[in-house]
């Protein structure tokens, strides 16, 4: 591999890690802003009757109340990046990468800014919704990937991609708990649609670190499209179903299933996870930050260093 192409998968990591870490902040709040947004609105508001939905959905266990939100909330940003990625990818293929990267990056730092001054539940939905659909930062950087290694590399390219996602996973919400301790809210109760929220220093952390990505990718992310007179991607359909039906080769859609329905268990267990300690263990959101720190390290020791040797 050369040291061009070395380079540039650092980069592809250090851009999906960051992004994967802004976004995954957000993870220990969960338990905590259904509450908050509740107290704050009551319970004829938007967040108050959908707790009397989820209520009544659970038969009136609080823990699940609070599971299901969270899995809405996490649910409304995933399903709008699964929409949008195809979307990305195939604008990036006729704009370049470069320009695609830089405007989904700078639509992620928007979402975080917004999330920042989420002073009411309408907003930080907004929040979410906005930040999935911009999240096409993976495909366009796993097209990157693609265009600058050789079919027999490929395979190890994406598995940067992969290493920096499962990183990002741990890292992000370590932050979150961590960040969540320190209250810049100030007194009072906000009055208005915008304002700091007992949440705002995770996504004060989550919107540097979308601007650092954005300098990063400026400063460092080439262009890696084949330019004018190379053999291209053929056209991409926008629509994510219509590429699922493109995968013909033998066995190809089966291994693709069994890799959906693997991630999906894995999200599943990862995401709830931190429900599941709050209610059995009664642990507060420092807690959570630890329990992310020391799977973290765990994962290091293991993909780093006994993984990488077998």
């Amino acid at each position: 591999m050369t040291s061009d192409r070395k380079g540039l998968l650092g980069i592809v990591f250090l851009t999906v890690f960051l992004d994967i870490v802004g976004f995954s902040i957000i993870f220990p709040l969960f338990p905590s802003m259904l509450e908050h947004y509740v107290g704050l609105e009551g319970t004829e508001s938007m967040v108050g009757r959908l707790a009397a939905w989820l209520d009544n959905l659970s038969g009136g266990d609080g823990n699940a109340v609070v599971t299901l939100f969270g899995g809405i909330l996490g649910s409304i940003y995933g399903l709008l990046q699964f929409l949008s990625s195809a979307y990305w990818g195939s604008l990036s293929d006729r704009w370049g990468r470069r320009p695609v990267l830089f405007l989904t990056l700078a639509g992620t730092a928007a979402a975080c800014l917004l999330w920042t001054f989420a002073g009411t539940f309408l907003i930080l939905v907004l929040a979410r919704i906005l930040g999935g659909v911009m999240a096409g930062n993976i495909s366009v950087a796993s097209a990157a990937v693609a265009d600058s290694t050789p079919k027999w590399e490929r395979a190890g390219g994406m598995g940067i991609v992969g290493m920096a996602i499962g990183l990002g996973f741990i890292c992000g919400p370590a932050l979150g708990g961590a960040f969540s301790l320190l209250e810049i809210q100030g007194d009072g109760i906000p009055t208005s649609s915008f304002a700091l929220n007992p949440f705002s220093a995770p996504a004060l952390v989550s919107f540097a670190l979308a601007l650092l990505n954005l300098a990063w990718a400026f400063f460092r992310f080439p262009e890696t499209r084949p330019p004018e007179g190379e053999p291209r991607p053929p056209g991409r359909s926008i629509t994510p179903f219509a590429r699922l039906r493109t995968l013909d080769a033998p066995g190809l859609r089966r291994v693709n299933w069994v890799y959906f329905l693997y991630l999906l268990a894995f999200a599943a267990a990862e995401f709830t996870l931190t429900f599941l300690a709050v209610e059995r263990l009664e642990f507060s959101r420092g807690d959570l930050a630890w329990m992310f720190v020391f799977v973290g390290f765990i994962i290091a020791i293991v993909q780093g260093g006994l993984v990488r040797k077998l």
